[in-house]
Protein backbone atom coordinates (compact mmCIF):
# COMPACT_ATOMS: atom_id res chain seq x y z
CA UNK A 1 0.00 0.00 0.00
CA UNK A 2 1.41 3.01 -0.70
CA UNK A 3 0.74 6.46 1.24
CA UNK A 4 0.17 9.52 -0.29
CA UNK A 5 1.52 12.29 1.31
CA UNK A 6 -0.78 15.38 2.54
CA UNK A 7 0.73 19.24 1.66
CA UNK A 8 1.80 20.98 5.22
CA UNK A 9 -0.63 23.81 3.90
CA UNK A 10 -3.94 21.03 4.15
CA UNK A 11 -3.06 19.34 7.46
CA UNK A 12 -2.69 23.02 8.65
CA UNK A 13 -5.87 23.51 7.63
CA UNK A 14 -7.82 20.46 8.66
CA UNK A 15 -6.05 20.74 12.22
CA UNK A 16 -7.37 24.61 12.21
CA UNK A 17 -11.33 23.62 11.13
CA UNK A 18 -10.82 20.68 13.85
CA UNK A 19 -9.85 23.64 16.94
CA UNK A 20 -12.28 25.92 15.27
CA UNK A 21 -15.40 23.60 16.19
CA UNK A 22 -14.10 22.49 19.15
CA UNK A 23 -13.59 26.53 20.30
CA UNK A 24 -17.24 26.93 18.89
CA UNK A 25 -18.42 24.19 20.55
CA UNK A 26 -17.07 25.29 23.65
CA UNK A 27 -18.30 29.13 23.78
CA UNK A 28 -21.47 27.76 23.05
CA UNK A 29 -21.34 25.99 26.56
CA UNK A 30 -21.69 22.42 25.01
CA UNK A 31 -18.64 20.61 26.04
CA UNK A 32 -18.28 21.88 29.96
CA UNK A 33 -15.02 19.74 30.02
CA UNK A 34 -13.25 22.73 27.89
CA UNK A 35 -13.75 24.56 30.76
CA UNK A 36 -12.30 22.17 32.84
CA UNK A 37 -9.44 21.66 31.23
CA UNK A 38 -8.93 25.69 31.02
CA UNK A 39 -9.49 25.91 34.95
CA UNK A 40 -6.83 23.00 35.42
CA UNK A 41 -4.40 24.74 33.11
CA UNK A 42 -4.49 28.18 34.64
CA UNK A 43 -4.56 26.36 38.30
CA UNK A 44 -1.29 24.47 36.88
CA UNK A 45 0.18 27.42 36.11
CA UNK A 46 -0.93 29.35 38.90
CA UNK A 47 -2.62 32.11 37.11
CA UNK A 48 -6.08 34.28 37.97
CA UNK A 49 -8.69 35.14 35.68
CA UNK A 50 -6.64 38.24 34.89
CA UNK A 51 -4.44 38.61 31.27
CA UNK A 52 -3.97 35.16 32.14
CA UNK A 53 -7.54 33.69 31.97
CA UNK A 54 -8.17 34.23 28.10
CA UNK A 55 -4.53 32.63 27.16
CA UNK A 56 -5.38 29.44 29.80
CA UNK A 57 -8.98 29.61 27.73
CA UNK A 58 -7.45 29.54 24.45
CA UNK A 59 -4.52 26.83 25.64
CA UNK A 60 -6.62 23.80 25.02
CA UNK A 61 -7.77 25.03 21.11
CA UNK A 62 -4.11 25.23 20.06
CA UNK A 63 -2.90 22.34 21.83
CA UNK A 64 -5.65 20.92 20.00
CA UNK A 65 -4.44 22.33 16.99
CA UNK A 66 -1.14 20.86 17.17
CA UNK A 67 -2.41 17.90 17.99
CA UNK A 68 -4.29 17.01 15.28
CA UNK A 69 -1.57 18.82 12.55
CA UNK A 70 0.96 16.24 14.77
CA UNK A 71 -1.19 13.42 14.06
CA UNK A 72 -2.23 13.86 10.77
CA UNK A 73 1.49 14.69 9.60
CA UNK A 74 2.68 11.26 11.07
CA UNK A 75 -0.58 9.18 9.72
CA UNK A 76 -0.34 10.71 6.07
CA UNK A 77 3.41 11.86 6.37
CA UNK A 78 4.64 15.09 4.55
CA UNK A 79 3.95 15.56 0.75
CA UNK A 80 6.44 13.27 -1.37
CA UNK A 81 8.10 14.41 -4.58
CA UNK A 82 7.37 11.85 -7.21
CA UNK A 83 9.27 13.05 -10.21
CA UNK A 84 11.18 9.73 -11.08
CA UNK A 85 14.46 11.15 -9.67
CA UNK A 86 16.71 9.33 -7.07
CA UNK A 87 17.12 11.63 -4.14
CA UNK A 88 19.35 11.32 -1.12
CA UNK A 89 16.97 9.48 1.68
CA UNK A 90 18.48 12.11 4.31
CA UNK A 91 18.05 15.52 2.77
CA UNK A 92 15.93 14.69 -0.71
CA UNK A 93 19.14 16.43 -3.14
CA UNK A 94 18.77 14.53 -6.64
CA UNK A 95 21.87 12.28 -6.95
CA UNK A 96 21.93 12.61 -10.33
CA UNK A 97 25.60 12.40 -11.80
CA UNK A 98 27.58 11.61 -9.02
CA UNK A 99 31.41 11.01 -9.62
CA UNK A 100 31.47 9.43 -5.80
CA UNK A 101 28.86 7.59 -3.83
CA UNK A 102 28.11 10.32 -1.64
CA UNK A 103 25.33 13.05 -1.41
CA UNK A 104 27.18 16.02 -2.34
CA UNK A 105 24.76 18.14 -1.22
CA UNK A 106 24.91 16.68 2.71
CA UNK A 107 27.46 14.32 2.66
CA UNK A 108 25.49 11.07 3.08
CA UNK A 109 27.02 7.99 1.80
CA UNK A 110 24.69 6.12 -0.60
Amino acid sequence: MRRFGLHWIFRVGVATFIASVYGGLSVAGRWRVHWDISRAVMKAFDVGEGVSGPVAWFAPIILLALGCHGVLTLWLGPARQSDGETRCRRCGYILRGLVEPRCSECGERI
